[in-house]
Protein backbone atom coordinates (compact mmCIF):
# COMPACT_ATOMS: atom_id res chain seq x y z
CA UNK A 1 0.00 0.00 0.00
CA UNK A 2 1.75 3.24 -1.14
CA UNK A 3 0.86 6.64 1.41
CA UNK A 4 -2.02 8.54 1.22
CA UNK A 5 -1.16 11.76 3.17
CA UNK A 6 0.80 14.07 0.09
CA UNK A 7 -2.46 13.00 -2.10
CA UNK A 8 -5.13 13.77 0.74
CA UNK A 9 -3.61 17.21 1.02
CA UNK A 10 -4.81 18.28 -2.38
CA UNK A 11 -8.09 17.62 -2.12
CA UNK A 12 -9.03 19.69 1.24
CA UNK A 13 -6.96 20.94 4.34
CA UNK A 14 -4.66 18.80 6.50
CA UNK A 15 -5.82 15.41 7.98
CA UNK A 16 -6.14 15.36 11.90
CA UNK A 17 -7.00 11.81 12.66
CA UNK A 18 -7.23 8.58 11.51
CA UNK A 19 -8.35 4.95 11.78
CA UNK A 20 -5.78 2.24 10.28
CA UNK A 21 -7.49 -0.95 9.67
CA UNK A 22 -4.75 -4.07 8.50
CA UNK A 23 -2.12 -1.70 10.49
CA UNK A 24 0.74 -4.71 10.47
CA UNK A 25 3.26 -3.56 12.40
CA UNK A 26 2.76 0.77 11.36
CA UNK A 27 4.60 1.22 8.61
CA UNK A 28 3.38 4.26 8.36
CA UNK A 29 3.72 5.63 12.11
CA UNK A 30 6.47 7.62 11.64
CA UNK A 31 4.76 9.64 8.49
CA UNK A 32 1.33 9.64 10.55
CA UNK A 33 3.42 10.98 13.85
CA UNK A 34 5.91 13.03 11.87
CA UNK A 35 2.14 15.21 10.50
CA UNK A 36 0.72 15.79 13.81
CA UNK A 37 -2.08 13.44 13.47
CA UNK A 38 -4.28 12.81 16.54
CA UNK A 39 -5.79 10.38 17.76
CA UNK A 40 -4.96 7.37 15.49
CA UNK A 41 -6.03 4.29 15.92
CA UNK A 42 -4.09 1.11 14.43
CA UNK A 43 -6.14 -2.31 13.84
CA UNK A 44 -4.34 -5.07 13.63
CA UNK A 45 -6.18 -9.02 13.71
CA UNK A 46 -3.09 -11.08 13.89
CA UNK A 47 -2.25 -10.86 18.05
CA UNK A 48 1.64 -11.94 16.79
CA UNK A 49 1.57 -8.86 14.76
CA UNK A 50 -0.23 -6.47 17.08
CA UNK A 51 2.65 -7.13 19.81
CA UNK A 52 5.01 -5.97 17.62
CA UNK A 53 2.51 -3.27 16.53
CA UNK A 54 1.86 -1.83 19.97
CA UNK A 55 6.02 -1.64 20.47
CA UNK A 56 6.80 0.15 17.98
CA UNK A 57 4.04 3.12 18.50
CA UNK A 58 4.12 3.10 22.39
CA UNK A 59 6.38 6.42 22.54
CA UNK A 60 3.75 8.95 20.89
CA UNK A 61 1.08 10.20 22.55
CA UNK A 62 -2.38 9.59 21.06
CA UNK A 63 -1.23 6.63 19.09
CA UNK A 64 -2.89 3.14 20.02
CA UNK A 65 -2.79 -0.38 18.84
CA UNK A 66 -6.21 -2.43 18.88
CA UNK A 67 -6.27 -5.76 18.28
CA UNK A 68 -9.47 -6.94 16.92
CA UNK A 69 -10.53 -8.67 13.45
CA UNK A 70 -12.88 -6.18 11.64
CA UNK A 71 -16.25 -7.50 9.91
CA UNK A 72 -19.87 -6.86 9.50
CA UNK A 73 -21.05 -8.30 12.56
CA UNK A 74 -19.44 -8.42 16.08
CA UNK A 75 -18.91 -12.14 18.11
CA UNK A 76 -18.45 -14.25 14.14
CA UNK A 77 -15.67 -16.96 14.52
CA UNK A 78 -13.75 -16.94 11.07
CA UNK A 79 -10.40 -18.29 10.26
CA UNK A 80 -7.47 -15.74 9.38
CA UNK A 81 -5.35 -16.75 7.25
CA UNK A 82 -1.34 -16.29 7.79
CA UNK A 83 0.75 -15.15 4.75
CA UNK A 84 4.23 -16.06 4.07
CA UNK A 85 5.45 -12.03 3.39
CA UNK A 86 5.32 -10.97 7.36
CA UNK A 87 1.55 -11.16 7.12
CA UNK A 88 1.25 -8.52 5.07
CA UNK A 89 -1.17 -10.75 2.87
CA UNK A 90 -3.08 -12.15 5.78
CA UNK A 91 -6.40 -12.27 5.38
CA UNK A 92 -9.90 -13.88 6.34
CA UNK A 93 -10.41 -14.53 2.63
CA UNK A 94 -8.58 -17.30 0.95
CA UNK A 95 -6.72 -16.66 -2.02
CA UNK A 96 -7.82 -15.98 -5.26
CA UNK A 97 -5.41 -15.26 -8.53
CA UNK A 98 -2.91 -13.85 -5.76
CA UNK A 99 -1.43 -17.33 -5.66
CA UNK A 100 -0.78 -16.45 -9.85
CA UNK A 101 0.52 -13.26 -9.44
CA UNK A 102 2.67 -13.80 -6.55
CA UNK A 103 3.65 -17.36 -6.31
CA UNK A 104 6.12 -16.88 -3.93
CA UNK A 105 3.43 -16.03 -0.65
CA UNK A 106 1.51 -18.72 0.31
CA UNK A 107 -0.28 -19.35 3.59
CA UNK A 108 1.93 -20.39 6.47
CA UNK A 109 -0.74 -21.00 8.91
CA UNK A 110 -4.41 -20.03 10.07
CA UNK A 111 -5.89 -18.90 13.66
CA UNK A 112 -9.62 -18.69 14.44
CA UNK A 113 -10.66 -15.21 15.50
CA UNK A 114 -13.63 -13.39 16.48
CA UNK A 115 -15.02 -10.42 14.48
CA UNK A 116 -15.67 -6.94 15.53
CA UNK A 117 -17.26 -4.38 14.25
CA UNK A 118 -15.16 -1.33 13.67
CA UNK A 119 -17.76 1.11 15.04
CA UNK A 120 -18.03 -1.58 18.20
CA UNK A 121 -13.84 -0.98 18.60
CA UNK A 122 -14.24 2.77 18.03
CA UNK A 123 -16.96 2.82 20.88
CA UNK A 124 -14.42 0.67 22.94
CA UNK A 125 -11.65 2.95 22.34
CA UNK A 126 -13.56 6.10 22.83
CA UNK A 127 -14.64 5.12 26.26
CA UNK A 128 -10.98 3.74 27.15
CA UNK A 129 -9.68 7.19 26.11
CA UNK A 130 -11.86 9.68 27.04
CA UNK A 131 -8.97 12.54 26.77
CA UNK A 132 -8.44 12.22 23.28
CA UNK A 133 -10.44 14.55 20.74
CA UNK A 134 -12.11 11.90 18.74
CA UNK A 135 -13.97 14.40 16.73
CA UNK A 136 -10.73 14.80 15.09
CA UNK A 137 -10.97 11.76 13.03
CA UNK A 138 -11.63 12.71 9.71
CA UNK A 139 -9.87 9.54 7.79
CA UNK A 140 -10.29 5.53 7.42
CA UNK A 141 -7.10 3.56 5.78
CA UNK A 142 -7.95 0.47 4.43
CA UNK A 143 -5.32 -2.31 4.01
CA UNK A 144 -7.13 -5.63 4.60
CA UNK A 145 -6.82 -7.83 1.62
CA UNK A 146 -9.89 -8.47 -0.06
CA UNK A 147 -12.24 -7.75 2.65
CA UNK A 148 -13.15 -3.57 2.04
CA UNK A 149 -16.81 -4.11 1.99
CA UNK A 150 -16.65 -6.60 5.06
CA UNK A 151 -15.13 -3.84 7.35
CA UNK A 152 -17.32 -0.75 5.51
CA UNK A 153 -20.48 -2.85 6.46
CA UNK A 154 -19.48 -3.05 10.30
CA UNK A 155 -18.70 0.93 10.47
CA UNK A 156 -21.41 2.97 9.12
CA UNK A 157 -20.97 5.59 11.70
CA UNK A 158 -17.47 5.98 11.24
CA UNK A 159 -17.95 6.25 7.89
CA UNK A 160 -20.81 9.09 8.39
CA UNK A 161 -17.40 10.94 9.93
CA UNK A 162 -14.90 10.77 8.04
CA UNK A 163 -14.27 13.02 5.33
CA UNK A 164 -11.77 11.11 3.10
CA UNK A 165 -11.00 7.26 2.89
CA UNK A 166 -7.72 5.79 1.01
CA UNK A 167 -8.26 1.89 0.84
CA UNK A 168 -6.53 -0.69 -0.72
CA UNK A 169 -8.04 -1.91 -4.40
CA UNK A 170 -8.16 -4.72 -6.73
CA UNK A 171 -9.81 -5.28 -10.04
CA UNK A 172 -12.31 -8.38 -8.10
CA UNK A 173 -10.97 -12.08 -7.37
CA UNK A 174 -7.50 -11.67 -6.16
CA UNK A 175 -8.73 -12.65 -2.94
CA UNK A 176 -11.64 -14.93 -2.87
CA UNK A 177 -14.91 -13.24 -2.64
CA UNK A 178 -13.88 -10.41 -2.07
CA UNK A 179 -14.93 -6.69 -3.76
CA UNK A 180 -13.71 -5.08 -6.73
CA UNK A 181 -12.84 -1.14 -7.22
CA UNK A 182 -16.43 -0.49 -9.06
CA UNK A 183 -18.04 -2.47 -6.26
CA UNK A 184 -16.32 -0.67 -3.39
CA UNK A 185 -17.17 2.49 -5.29
CA UNK A 186 -20.68 2.26 -6.04
CA UNK A 187 -21.21 1.01 -1.87
CA UNK A 188 -19.09 4.85 -0.83
CA UNK A 189 -21.06 6.69 -2.99
CA UNK A 190 -24.48 5.86 -1.10
CA UNK A 191 -22.50 7.42 1.79
CA UNK A 192 -21.72 10.57 -0.51
CA UNK A 193 -17.98 9.79 -1.89
CA UNK A 194 -16.65 10.00 -4.72
CA UNK A 195 -13.39 7.92 -6.34
CA UNK A 196 -10.44 10.63 -6.65
CA UNK A 197 -7.54 8.90 -7.63
CA UNK A 198 -7.14 5.29 -8.14
CA UNK A 199 -3.85 3.84 -9.28
CA UNK A 200 -3.39 -0.48 -10.15
CA UNK A 201 -0.42 -1.83 -10.81
CA UNK A 202 0.22 -5.28 -14.01
CA UNK A 203 -0.87 -7.31 -11.43
CA UNK A 204 -4.40 -5.83 -11.11
CA UNK A 205 -4.25 -4.32 -7.41
CA UNK A 206 -3.49 -0.93 -6.00
CA UNK A 207 -4.64 1.91 -4.05
CA UNK A 208 -7.62 4.42 -4.48
CA UNK A 209 -8.77 7.68 -2.85
CA UNK A 210 -12.55 8.53 -2.08
CA UNK A 211 -13.38 12.11 -0.84
CA UNK A 212 -16.97 13.21 0.71
CA UNK A 213 -18.72 16.07 -1.51
CA UNK A 214 -20.00 16.46 -4.76
CA UNK A 215 -17.88 17.49 -8.00
CA UNK A 216 -18.41 20.84 -7.83
CA UNK A 217 -16.43 20.32 -4.65
CA UNK A 218 -13.00 19.67 -5.42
Amino acid sequence: MSHPLPLVREFGPPLRGLVHVGANVGQEFADYAAAGLSPVVYVEANPDIHRRLTQNISAAPGHIAVNALCAEADGERRTFHISSNDSNSSSMLDFGWHTRSHPDVTWTGEMELTTSRLDTVMAICARAHPEFAWDAIDALVLDVQGAEMRVLRGAPDLISRVRCIWSEVNEGGLYQNDCSAEELSAYLRDFGFRMKFMSINRHGWGDALFIRGSPADG
